[in-house]
This record gives structure tokens, C-alpha cells and sequence, in this order.
């Protein structure tokens, strides 16, 4: 019975250990499945300083924040952006039938305006 209890608390020792880790590291974790493009930085800043609160929860953070900036780009991108780039890549999409010409008129009017 001895024995029993001593397997147990070994394997519960273990479980809370890896779940320890787990936890630890899961900024760095949620950083790698996003494929985020500073997810070495992340890894090293959860790794260094993730022992402070302040440290894992700022990794934590970035690893969650959009790092390809795909809302900013659709606003920012008619903010000093060259329309000419903007309409050839219209005409693009209209000649390989992803828009239709009613949609690249109305998008070139947008552009132009």
C-alpha cells in the first residue's frame, strides 16, 4: 500500500510538473501555432522573464496580437499609398475573374476619389 501511494504521489508530482510547464510556456506556445513572426523573441522573454507576472503576461500579449497588422493594412492603406500599386492589382483580379467589372469599377472609383 506503501508503495501505491508513493507511485501515486510520483505520477501526480509529474503531471502537475509538465502542466506547470505547460502553463508557463504558453505564450511561447500560442506564438508558434500563429506562426508569429517574433515568436523567437517571444520564446525569449517568456523564457527569461516569464517568471514575473509582468513578464509572462506581456508575452502572452504579443503572442496574441495580430502581428501581420491585417486590420491596420486595410485602414492605413489608402493613407499615402500609392493607388496606382492599388489599381494593378485590381486589374488583376478582374482579368483572372475573382472581381467582376461592375465590382472593378466601383473599387477604381474608390481609388481615384
Amino acid at each position: 500500500m506503501e508503495i501505491f501511494l508513493v507511485g501515486m504521489v510520483f505520477i501526480l508530482s509529474g503531471l502537475f510538473i509538465v502542466a506547470g510547464i505547460a502553463i508557463y510556456f504558453l505564450p511561447t506556445i500560442i506564438a508558434y501555432k500563429k506562426h508569429h513572426s517574433n515568436r523567437g523573441i517571444i520564446l525569449l522573454i517568456n523564457l527569461l522573464l516569464g517568471w514575473t507576472l509582468l513578464g509572462w503576461i506581456g508575452s502572452l500579449v504579443w503572442a496574441l496580437i495580430d502581428d501581420e497588422g491585417k486590420t491596420t493594412n486595410k485602414i492605413l492603406r489608402n493613407i499615402g499609398g500609392n493607388k496606382y500599386e492599388d489599381l494593378e492589382r485590381l486589374q488583376k483580379l478582374k482579368d483572372n475573374g475573382t472581381i467582376t467589372e461592375e465590382e472593378f469599377q466601383k473599387e477604381k472609383a474608390k481609388l481615384l476619389n
